[in-house]
């Protein structure tokens, strides 16, 4: 066991322990009074085996449904709402995540309840049918909502165009359909020979997080490089592509502007952050002061990064009168143009 990486920053302290399999984090957060526990494993949406996409997520639905200890979601539930908290799993690209927040007295108990979530699911056949059901109606919110519909059905499916991640992140209706519990099963027994960090917010010293948590997880997760599907991307998104869809009668368009950027371990992490921010990461930003200071075009906006192992992308995300769309679509590439030009005043 060792210290890999001990940093301090306005008085919040981070320490990582790096063990054979696992990586241990620890943020002290001075007098805060809740904690957050979390553990990123290595099975996202890239890791669905083929033919079964959507496998991953649902089997982030199946490990909240009942464990040996608590066998029911209701009584999982329980452990954290009875003390305030809540207990939530989030299914992306590259990784899952399972989170629990309670007050920072209850730490020894958030991590034996992960642990418990992750090490003891039931995964019962009869829980199968009611999460699928859960999937089909949050898929079917996804295609109503243009808010979701956008990323699922169209920036998913026109940056990651002909490579196995152009797809919703829950799989089709027919996909989920043909996933069977032994699918499901044999997903979560590999999860343990996954990569794994386990990351807490908490106002306690390293030495106990540390001790706690290694005694329940170092055993845990075994890393076994052959368990994880290693396909690598094709070259996503080779630029010029445009998806324009309607989903229902509005008098609002939805869109999305991105462009490629680096992989994860990129040596332009902290010049891409600046350009996200020069661009529209805050009222400041060069598209907010145009599209909403001067043209009140927008009410809205989202812009951020997204950095894989093998690929990455910044997204520019809004919507606006469909009237006024052709102007607003002019004005961002006006600014994106500006950039690539590397016109930066030294204020900005």
């Amino acid at each position: 066991d060792k210290v890999s990486c001990t940093m301090t920053n306005m008085n919040v302290k981070y320490t990582s322990f790096k063990l054979k399999d696992l990586t241990i984090g620890a943020v002290r957060l001075p007098e805060s009074q809740t904690l957050t526990l979390s553990a990123y494993i290595e099975a996202g949406i890239r890791h669905d085996p083929p033919k079964k996409p959507g496998l991953a997520h649902l089997t982030e639905h199946l490990l909240l449904a009942g464990t040996k200890k608590y066998p029911s979601s209701k009584e999982l539930s329980m452990q954290t709402a009875s003390k305030g908290g809540w207990q939530s799993a989030f299914t992306w690209l590259d990784y899952q995540v399972h989170t629990i927040k309670l007050p920072k007295k209850y730490f020894s108990q958030a991590a034996e309840l992960l642990f418990e979530t992750l090490r003891n699911p039931l995964l019962k056949e009869s829980e199968l049918i009611k999460e699928k059901k859960v999937v089909m109606e949050e898929i079917l919110m996804n295609k109503s909502d243009p808010e979701r519909a956008i990323w699922d059905y169209g920036w998913n499916e026109v940056f990651w165009d002909s490579t196995y991640l152009a797809r919703p992140y829950t799989g089709s209706e027919k996909d989920v359909k043909l996933i069977t519990i032994d699918d499901v099963r044999k997903f979560a027994k590999g999860l343990l020979k996954r990569r794994c960090v386990v990351v807490v917010a908490v106002d306690l010293d390293e030495g106990t997080v540390f001790k706690k948590l290694r005694q329940l997880f170092y055993t845990t997760f075994k890393n076994d490089e052959q368990s994880v599907d290693k396909r690598k991307l094709q070259e996503p998104f080779q630029g010029g592509k445009v998806r324009i869809f309607k989903n229902f009668e509005s008098k609002n368009s939805h869109f999305i502007i991105g462009f490629k950027t680096h992989q994860l371990k990129g040596e332009s992490r902290v010049a891409i952050d600046i350009i996200n921010n020069l661009l529209g990461g805050s009222f400041a930003g060069r598209l907010i002061d145009r599209l909403r200071d001067e043209g009140g075009y927008i009410f809205n906006w989202e812009i951020g990064q997204e950095r894989l192992i093998d690929a990455g992308y910044i997204f520019f995300k809004s919507a606006c009168n469909s009237s006024n769309l052709t102007k607003v679509i002019k004005i961002i590439c006006e600014e994106l143009n500006k950039m690539k030009l590397g016109k930066i005043e030294k204020e900005e």
